[in-house]
C-alpha cells in the first residue's frame, strides 16, 4: 500500500514550481561558478548545456519517514483541505536551497541522476570538470538541504495534524445531527466544517509565512556569505594548481 500511495506524492513533488522554473535564468554551472564555467566554455569552444538538479533527489524526499504520517493525514483529510496540503507538498520539492544549475550531461545518469552526492566518486566527477572540492561542497549543501526538508516535512505534518484534530473536535462538540435525513441540514454542517477548516488553515498559513520569511532571510545570508567566500576559494584553488 505504501508503494502505491507514494506514486501520487512523487508526481506532485515533480511538479515544476516557480523556483525550479526560475533556475533556467541562470546561465552558468553553479557548481563551477561563473569564472570556471566561462573558462570551460572557452576551452570547449562552446558552453555546456545546463540542467537543474535536486540536491536531495525527489525519490528520496517522497520516501522520507517524515512524510509517512502526512500521507495518512492527506488520505483522511476533508476535501476542502486537500488543495492546501497539495500546494505545501509541491513547495517542499521546490525549495531554492535544494536546486542547483549544473552540466546537463552530468545531471543525467552518467553522473548524478537520482543519486546522492555522497555516492559520487571524485574520479567520476572529474570527467565533467568537477574537482574534489566541488564534490565536497555539494555534499555539504545536500546534507544541509536534507535536514531542512526533514524539518519542514515534520512541521507540515504537525500543522495539519493540529488543523484536522481541531476540526474534528469542533464537530464532536456540535453533537450528532438529528436523524431526519434532511439534505439542507447536511449541507449546513458541511459548510460549517469547511469554514472551520478555512479559519484554521488561515492561521496556520500566517504562521508558516512568517517561518518561511525567516528561513528565506537565513538562506539569503548564507548565499551572501558563500558569494563572499567563493573568490577566496577560487584563489586557493589556483594556488594549488600552480603548485602542482
Amino acid at each position: 500500500m505504501a508503494r502505491a500511495a507514494s506514486k501520487p506524492i512523487k508526481e506532485l513533488l515533480r511538479t515544476e514550481g516557480p523556483n525550479y522554473r526560475r533556475m533556467s535564468n541562470i546561465g552558468h554551472d553553479q557548481i563551477l561558478g561563473e569564472e570556471r564555467s566561462r573558462s570551460a566554455a572557452e576551452g570547449a569552444g562552446r558552453p555546456a548545456a545546463l540542467a537543474t538538479d535536486h540536491l536531495v533527489p525527489l525519490d528520496r524526499i517522497a520516501n522520507m519517514p517524515e512524510l509517512g504520517e502526512f500521507l495518512k493525514l492527506y488520505e483522511k483529510a476533508p476535501v476542502a483541505l486537500k488543495p492546501n496540503m497539495t500546494a505545501d507538498l509541491v513547495a517542499l520539492g521546490d525549495r531554492p536551497n535544494n536546486l542547483v544549475r549544473m552540466n546537463a550531461a552530468a545531471n543525467g545518469s552518467a553522473l548524478k541522476g537520482s543519486k546522492s552526492w555522497q555516492d559520487i566518486s571524485y574520479q567520476d566527477a572529474k570527467r565533467f570538470g568537477y574537482e574534489p572540492t566541488d564534490v565536497d561542497a555539494m555534499r555539504l549543501k545536500e546534507a544541509a538541504s536534507l535536514n531542512a526538508i526533514r524539518q519542514e516535512g515534520a512541521d507540515l505534518t504537525a500543522r495539519y495534524r493540529r488543523i484536522i484534530s481541531d476540526a474534528r473536535n469542533r464537530a464532536d462538540t456540535a453533537g450528532p445531527q438529528e436523524p431526519t435525513g434532511s439534505v439542507q441540514r447536511v449541507r449546513v454542517a458541511e459548510s460549517l466544517q469547511a469554514k472551520d477548516l478555512e479559519e484554521q488553515q488561515h492561521k496556520a498559513e500566517v504562521e508558516a509565512a512568517k517561518q518561511r520569511a525567516r528561513q528565506r532571510q537565513a538562506e539569503r545570508e548564507t548565499a551572501e556569505e558563500e558569494a563572499r567566500e567563493q573568490p577566496l576559494e577560487e584563489k586557493k584553488r589556483q594556488r594549488v594548481n600552480r603548485n602542482q
